[in-house]
């Protein structure tokens, strides 16, 4: 089984590109959706980011993280988007290796992980496969306007967060031009997809995979006898 990274600038329409490869039966593990997991009361990363953050970003009746206002903050300040990343990158880290390794035994030819900082967190290092969704600057920003409901200069400091989109497409493999409406996009996803599914590296993985047990083996049978 290989690895295949997703990811993109905020609100350049990743959720397209998921929603084409899961009706393909293709596995994606979602960050975001572990992210939110991982920060429910009573996980180990909802009671760092309480002791960090104070009471003020959790719902007094549930108890619950509030995302959007923690959100608002840590996009304006960088120490505390630190902050906020060393607690749930972990986290979510854990929870993903979790998930691959069942999709690992279940026989998967590949799995794709849609990570929105995959280069940002150096997790590109773990994936043989990247995806990057792209669009002009000025869709994105009129896309997260409306998605997010800010004004302009919020919308812009939330995608000056991110490492540049230029540079997250000069390390991709695939390139997804998410310009010219939903259809187009996902003419180019299915095409990715039919490249992914007929790939040799799972088989090439195996084969380099099976020589080094082959080594391993023959040291060992070496020292015993």
């Amino acid at each position: 089984m290989y690895l295949v990274g997703l990811t993109g600038g905020i609100s350049t329409g990743k959720s397209t590109a998921v929603k084409t490869l899961r009706n393909r039966g293709i596995t994606v593990i979602d960050a975001d959706e572990l992210a939110r997991d991982v920060v429910k009361p009573g996980e180990l990363a909802y009671n760092q980011l309480r002791k960090i953050f104070g009471n003020e970003f959790f719902d007094e009746e549930t108890g619950e993280l509030n995302r959007e206002k923690l959100s608002a903050v840590v996009f304006e300040d960088s120490k505390k988007r630190s902050q906020l990343n060393s607690v749930t990158h972990p986290a979510v880290g854990k929870a993903m290796f979790k998930q691959i390794i069942s999709h690992l035994f279940k026989g998967d030819k590949f799995v794709v992980l849609d990570i929105p900082l995959l280069f940002e967190s150096g997790a590109h290092r773990f994936v043989q496969k990247t995806i990057v969704v792209h669009c002009d600057e000025e869709k994105q920003l009129e896309r997260l306007m409306k998605r997010d409901t800010v004004d302009e200069k919020v919308a812009k400091s939330r995608i000056a967060a991110q490492m540049p989109l230029k540079d997250k497409m000069e390390r991709a493999t695939y390139l997804i031009d998410n310009n010219h409406g939903k259809e187009e996009a996902e003419k180019q996803i299915n095409k990715i997809a039919d490249e992914l599914e007929n790939s040799w590296l799972p088989l090439i993985i195996r084969s380099v995979f099976g020589i080094f047990l082959g080594f391993l083996i023959l040291s060992i049978l070496k020292i015993v006898f």
